[in-house]
């Protein structure tokens, strides 16, 4: 695999897992100041952002593609 690939790759996946650690916080941060409606809207809607990007994503690109 080419060096700038390997790179590129390794970057996605430590850029990844920051923000599913940073997610994850902020949510148990909300659940112990016992902000349970916050918490589980952080998570409702950061999961429907996520599916949302990733379908424009998939759209835009299958219309570029096609």
């Amino acid at each position: 695999m080419p060096g700038a690939l390997v790179t590129l790759r390794g970057t996605g996946f430590c850029g990844a897992l920051t923000t599913y650690s940073t997610f994850s916080f902020e949510t148990l941060r909300l659940m112990e100041q016992k902000a349970y409606f916050h918490a589980a809207m952080d998570v409702i809607v950061s999961v429907i952002a996520g599916l949302g990007a990733a379908l424009l994503t998939y759209t835009t690109v299958h219309s570029v593609v096609s």
